[in-house]
């Protein structure tokens, strides 16, 4: 079941709140788990338990997609495909996206997004439609 946050109240850094302080997951990303006032979260659970987690950052020009992440042992399952068509529908703006994973870049070309810069292994990736 894929739950949206839009207020990140108590319940919201409950549940990520280890997501949050987790090490490994900052070195998978290449950056820290964060979050903003104008964020909104979807979050993949199932009888308690996060399998994976997304978000759009609503920016004053663009929004961007980022702290896009699927615990390794539940990848492969159509998880990110299932986050990313639900965060989809919370677009407000021009949609950006920042990746060097093979997968997920894969995951948004099928998914209307185009490419618009590759700086080393890492690509930006913009969705325009609303």
């Amino acid at each position: 079941m894929i739950n949206i946050y839009k207020k990140q109240d108590y319940d919201f850094y409950g549940k990520m709140g280890k997501y949050f302080a987790d090490k490994s997951i900052a070195k998978e990303l290449d950056a820290q788990l964060y979050n903003t006032e104008n964020a909104t979260w979807a979050i993949y659970e199932k009888g308690g338990e996060i399998f994976g987690f997304v978000s759009i950052q609503h920016l004053q020009k663009y929004d961007l997609l980022d702290n896009f992440f699927i615990l390794p042992e539940y990848r492969n399952k159509k998880i990110g495909t299932m986050l990313l068509k639900e965060i989809l529908q919370y677009q407000k703006q021009e949609l950006r996206a920042i990746t060097r994973n093979d997968i997920a870049f894969t995951m948004y070309m099928l998914n209307g997004f185009d490419v618009t810069k590759k700086n080393g292994r890492f690509f930006t990736l913009v969705k325009k439609d609303v």
